[in-house]
């Protein structure tokens, strides 16, 4: 009986795909095999052997030195390129006002990740839209800073507007900056207008 027993092992398979190099290009790729055999085009090799996210998931066949080469026309011109120069002319920080911007998608989930960064510090105004906010008690200041808000639900006639979730508009501005809320003729429309003095100009600032 022994003669005719048999035996079964199950080996798992996991599907795989293959591409040629060209068609990867931007693409970011978990476990790759990499046949070096065939290439013949300058940037081959940097292109598939920069798909995987780590060394670990590089696996090579036909490894041959010829197969890594570059255009002599591209090292020729960058050669020939002019150096850049960079130079930057001085500015003195008190002829500075920064205005900042911020979709948060949300104020109250996202609040400790703006109060914990520091270049809200060095705005005078930051400008926040879809705060997402229900009322316009809010109790999410900023140190330093003052917050005006309108909300969705204040910012339209139609009732069916105002009881849609999310939207909502909002500025923060440095204690240090001088404004007034300016109240435009306006409806229907999810937005904020102050006018301050910024570097000796009268500016009127909206945000929608």
């Amino acid at each position: 009986e022994d003669e005719y027993r048999k035996t079964m092992a199950q080996v798992p398979i996991r599907l795989g795909w293959a591409a040629t190099v060209h068609k990867v290009q931007g693409a970011t790729i978990k476990g790759v095999v990499i046949d070096l055999k065939k290439f013949n085009q300058p940037g081959q090799g940097y292109v598939s052997f920069t798909r995987p996210t780590n060394s670990d998931e590089l696996f090579l066949t036909e490894l041959r030195d010829e197969a890594f080469f570059c255009d002599e026309r591209i090292e020729e011109s960058v050669i020939k390129m002019r150096k850049m120069l960079y130079q930057y002319a001085p500015i003195e920080e008190k002829a500075l006002f920064r205005l900042g911007f911020h979709n948060v998608e949300g104020l109250e989930a996202h609040y400790d990740d703006i109060k914990n960064h520091n270049w809200y510090k060095t705005c005078n105004i930051i400008c926040i839209n879809e705060t997402w906010l229900k009322s316009t008690n809010c109790q999410y200041d900023l140190e330093g800073f003052t917050l005006l808000v309108q909300n969705r639900s204040n910012s339209y006639n139609n009732p069916s507007l105002c009881e849609r979730d999310r939207g909502g508009v909002g500025i923060f501005i440095r204690n240090d900056t001088n404004f007034e809320v300016v109240n435009l003729p306006c409806c229907d429309v999810e937005s904020l207008t102050i006018k301050s003095q910024i570097l000796n100009k009268i500016c009127f600032i909206t945000t929608v």
